[in-house]
């Protein structure tokens, strides 16, 4: 049986080129392409589907056979991702708010509040919630940017916007409000779990690595404990705005 997905045949060496790929996919990443998007190819070997794209083949991405398309779809982000590593691009596990311009991301593992704490940014102090659960980080000259992306897990926002990015905040549940400013190392180990990092080629890891040492050298990282209230986005706004 053929595997399908939203009715086109991947599993003889095509491209996903079909129409809901490119709607979903180029609006959000082909900006960090300036050419054309890399053509991505997916080919059935042995029950399996793998990924592949012309000078990444190393960065392949396999996955059981499967008719599903939200798992597709899923491993062709993770794909493109790969991808994105090596151009230094980091895919961090965050909830992303547009707050006056600037990018807040919030981070921390699943169920800690993410989204909460962005839907709290959003009906008290009027911010708009661009991803829920994901965000790609780059440095544009001498700045850093967040970037919204088409994955965005349980979440329902999924807004295609860009800010640069003013603070990084590791969130903890608590009894009551309280900010702390995380030193390099501190920021480093909370926030490496919450990273997107597949099995990486030596290089590959090498510009993974020198990107993330950047970014906590370059980029405010504070950890907000708190409560899910509006005291929270007052400490926060206080402290940056």
């Amino acid at each position: 049986m053929p595997l399908l997905y939203n009715g086109i045949n991947i599993c003889d060496d095509c491209m996903f080129g079909n129409r809901e790929y490119w709607e979903t996919f180029s609006p959000f990443l082909g900006k960090f392409f300036p050419e054309d998007f890399p053509e991505i190819k997916a080919e059935k070997r042995e029950q399996r589907i793998v990924l592949t794209s012309r000078g990444y083949e190393h960065l392949a991405v396999s996955f059981p056979e499967t008719e599903n398309p939200q798992i597709i779809r899923r491993q062709l982000y993770a794909f493109c991702a790969n991808i994105l590593l090596t151009k230094g691009i980091l895919h961090l596990h965050s909830s992303f708010v547009l707050y006056h311009g600037q990018a807040i991301l919030f981070t921390g593992p699943s169920g800690i509040g993410k989204t909460t704490q962005a839907e709290l940014w959003r009906d008290y102090q009027g911010a708009k919630i661009v991803n829920g659960d994901a965000a790609l980080l780059r440095k544009e000259g001498d700045r850093w940017w967040a970037y919204g992306t088409p994955i965005h897990g349980t979440s329902p926002y999924c807004e295609n916007e860009q800010a640069p990015i003013r603070v990084l905040v590791v969130l903890e549940q608590g009894s009551r409000n309280q900010l702390s400013r995380l030193n390099g190392f501190s920021a480093l180990s909370s926030c490496l779990p919450e990273f997107y990092r597949p099995r990486m080629d030596g290089k590959t890891e090498e510009i993974f690595w020198n990107t993330a040492d950047e970014l906590f050298r370059e980029i405010p990282v504070w950890k907000l404990t708190c409560r899910p209230d509006k005291e929270a986005t007052e400490r926060l706004k206080n402290q940056f705005f």
